[in-house]
């Protein structure tokens, strides 16, 4: 019993220094494209008691109700150097950045840096932001998210 909650122990170690990514090509032409933020209702939204609070098609625009915002994530590979050295230099020169690995050892990366990375686990944002290759940039730009890819 002692063994098996060892290699347990030792398994959850590895996930969670080593977790499961995905290998993108690296950037070869740099490019910009944007993706819209305003939001269209697919269906009538009702309360409990099934009273129509807004209708069908109704949209949403952040831009009248979230102030600016001057975040950006920075997508990379981990494993490679020159997309790592990339972002900790983009974050070093600007607080609002937030780096996510796609693949690579974000604790690692993390203790070597003193900074805070985030992982893009089972690739959801790389999925949401269409992300095909790295490094890549996003960040809002009024009512638009701009995805960004970079070329280093």
């Amino acid at each position: 019993l002692d063994a098996m909650n060892a290699k347990l122990a030792q398994n959850s170690r590895n996930r969670i220094e080593n977790p499961n990514g995905v290998h993108l090509p690296q950037v070869k032409v740099a490019g910009k494209r944007l993706q819209s933020l305003i939001y269209t209702l697919p269906a009538d939204i009702k309360d409990a008691k099934g009273r129509v609070l807004f209708k069908k098609g109704k949209t949403v625009n952040p831009a009248d109700i979230l102030p600016e915002s001057n975040k950006t994530l920075i997508f990379i590979d981990g494993n490679i150097k020159s997309q790592v050295d990339y972002a900790l230099k983009c974050a070093s020169d600007n607080k609002f950045i937030k780096i996510v690995l796609v693949a690579g050892r974000p604790l690692e990366l993390m203790r070597n840096s003193n900074i805070a990375i985030y992982f893009d686990q089972e690739q959801r944002l790389i999925k949401r932001f269409k992300v095909t290759a790295l490094p890549t940039k996003v960040y809002r730009q009024k009512s638009d998210l701009v995805i960004e890819e970079v070329l280093i």
